[in-house]
């Protein structure tokens, strides 16, 4: 028998002693079929995108060294995936089966003893030898199967009509899309599409064109359910193009690590009741999902938008309708104080200052004043007020701020003067659109470094505090804002 198939063997650099891996590789390519065995730390030329797409092609079956090491390694999830995709034989290897990505739980696979590796090797062996015959299989046969000039000139003449196939199938999400969806003709003309493409020699193959024709029916026929068939036509793509499956496999990568950010910082806002950019997040995060065809996730972000949207909707005040979330922060307010806040209207920033009640516009606070109201504290939820503008809680006797102060993006003027607060919180500099800033006659004796990212502040009062001998670094940052036009500051 010659020696004319190759292995890729994945796995994480960190399990390379445990697994055996160069001895593992060196035993594998005694056996008489085995041309070559890759593996990253001997063939690699440190582009492992090149070294995937190149070795991948050249390899007939994929070892995967299973293990939390692995599972956690986005390059070793994208070459078991490439390798399904490829119509690779896979093996996996593993000392513990829960190790084993879910996708691959079906793959025939060989458990490794720590303190029997002789033995284990040996079991890889054999497998290893018996998917060399699966592959020996597949190529007689399709040997056999050649397809006829006649249907490689159907299958030509098929292109637009499945490329409307496609176009039908864009019109439905992925948990609506059924093969009801499609005609009798559309059913007939997918499986004659199939029919060919699995007849094709390389030769044809290579000359087909038209990647992402294929990629596309693939992606429906997995849409379908039919996994082994939608296969058929990845690999085809990558044997038209090599980079094609590696550049489509660099998007779903790049989207994956995307959406596990955007999903910790989607919850964080949800969970602390910042319900408007907690839906603005959730809606960037439901197409993120469609462009990777994740159902599930798509309807678990649904379930939260219907839960944002039932919290968002309008509820009476005291006679008047504010937005569901702003009214449980105006009635949290108003057991503090002690008495319903009234609404007021058309008076000037001044006037409001020494004023006790709130402003309203298109159902949403936009100004609030809580002067002399013996506060010792703010709610967290404050945070959740989105639109308001102005903040005066003067005269009373705040120690500390809430964190989610920070959260009130539309914040323009802020007065905390005359109350007994001992520090600000850091998030107080993510109010980019403050313009004024009283912190005037509290017990204050030091400022978060923070206060330096404050790009719009116009006028900030600081005066009689303790803040006699300021951190140069804060100093630094009071230069900071003169310079980027804050003209008017008081210390």
């Amino acid at each position: 028998m010659n020696k004319i198939y190759n292995i890729f063997i994945s796995y994480s650099t960190k399990d390379k002693d445990s697994f055996k891996i160069k001895e593992l590789a060196y035993t594998l390519e005694q056996l008489e079929p085995i041309n070559k065995c890759f593996y990253w730390e001997h063939d690699t030329d440190d582009d492992i995108y090149k070294y995937m797409n190149e070795k991948l092609q050249e390899s007939d079956i994929f070892i995967l060294a299973c293990s939390p090491n692995a599972n956690k390694s986005k390059p070793i999830e994208l070459e078991w995936q490439a390798a399904l995709k490829l119509d690779k034989q896979i093996i996996p290897i593993f000392f513990k089966e829960k190790d084993i990505p879910a996708l691959l739980t079906s793959k025939v696979g060989v458990e490794f003893d720590l303190f029997n590796m002789n033995e284990s090797i040996e079991k890889l062996k054999n497998e290893v030898l018996r998917r060399v015959k699966l592959c020996k299989k597949d190529v007689e046969t399709k040997e056999i199967e050649k397809v006829s000039e006649m249907e490689l000139k159907d299958l030509q003449s098929m292109i637009g009509s499945l490329e409307s196939i496609i176009m039908k199938s864009k019109k439905f999400k992925n948990e609506e899309l059924n093969i009801s969806h499609f005609s009798n003709e559309d059913i007939i003309l997918i499986e004659k599409t199939i029919e060919i493409v699995n007849k094709l020699t390389l030769k044809d193959q290579k000359a087909i064109g038209h990647e992402d024709l294929w990629y596309n029916i693939g992606e429906l026929l997995k849409r379908l359910n039919k996994e082994k068939e939608s296969e058929i036509f990845y690999s085809l793509c990558s044997v038209i193009n090599p980079n094609y499956i590696k550049s489509k496999l660099e998007f779903d990568w790049i989207k994956k690590l995307e959406i596990q950010k955007l999903e910790q910082e989607t919850k964080k806002n949800f969970e602390n009741k910042v319900y408007d950019k907690a839906m603005e997040q959730f809606t960037k995060l439901k197409q993120l999902y469609v462009d990777i065809g994740n159902n599930d996730g798509i309807k678990e972000v649904e379930k939260y938008i219907d839960l944002i949207k039932e919290k968002q909707k309008l509820k009476s005040y005291h006679g008047v309708e504010l937005n569901r979330i702003e009214y449980e922060v105006m009635i949290e307010l108003e057991k503090m104080v002690g008495e319903a806040i009234p609404k007021v209207s058309e008076i000037d920033s001044y006037t409001f200052l020494f004023t006790f009640g709130y402003m309203e516009e298109s159902g949403h606070v936009v100004g609030l004043g809580l002067y002399k109201k013996k506060l010792s504290s703010l709610p967290e939820s404050i945070g959740n007020l989105n639109s308001l503008k102005e903040l005066y809680i003067g005269g009373n006797q705040l120690i500390s701020l809430p964190e989610s102060i920070g959260n009130l993006n539309s914040l323009q003027e802020l007065d905390l003067s005359y109350n007994k607060l001992t520090s600000l919180p850091e998030s107080i500099g993510n109010l980019n659109s403050l313009k004024k800033l009283d912190i005037s006659n509290n017990q204050l004796t030091s400022l978060p470094e923070s206060i330096g990212n404050l790009n719009s502040l116009q006028i900030f009062d600081l005066e009689a505090n303790g803040l006699t001998s300021l951190p140069e670094r804060i100093k630094n940052a009071l230069r900071e804002l003169k310079k980027q036009g804050c003209q008017n500051i008081w210390n």
